[in-house]
């Protein structure tokens, strides 16, 4: 099965970055129905695109975005905001912490083969 999203890791890993941040910003100015309900569903097929990568390298923010989409569906904005913005930390960490010039397939081997530093699967920062 292929999915829409199943480009470079470098183009929907930042795209689901991006809508994380816009969802957590309108939610907080209290944005109109019809308006959030075309946000997440926007974020769920983003999500769903990614989910493969994010199975790899950490699969929270995946549990969080799922977490916000049930408490959205439900009316629970401030759940869903907090859900949201979770995901977007874990997320700009892994961002910041993977190199941009990987495609899908080669940051997931290099999960698997220890490559890229294997704690960004866990969100745990580097020790110092």
């Amino acid at each position: 099965m292929t999915t829409a999203g199943a480009g470079p890791a470098r183009e929907i890993l930042p795209r689901l970055h991006t809508q994380l941040n816009i969802l957590v910003t309108v939610l907080a100015l209290d944005g109109n129905d019809t308006e959030l309900a075309t946000m997440f569903a926007g974020l769920a097929d983003t999500a769903a695109s990614a989910e493969p990568l994010l199975a790899c390298v950490d699969p929270v923010v995946s549990l969080e975005i799922r977490s916000a989409l049930t408490h959205a569906g439900r009316g629970h904005r401030d759940n869903a905001r907090s859900d949201l913005l979770i995901a977007s930390h874990r997320l700009a960490r892994l961002l910041r912490r993977t190199p941009r010039s990987l495609s899908t397939s080669q940051m997931s081997v290099a999960v698997h083969d220890f490559g890229v530093d294997p704690d960004v699967r866990f969100g745990v920062s580097g020790s110092s």
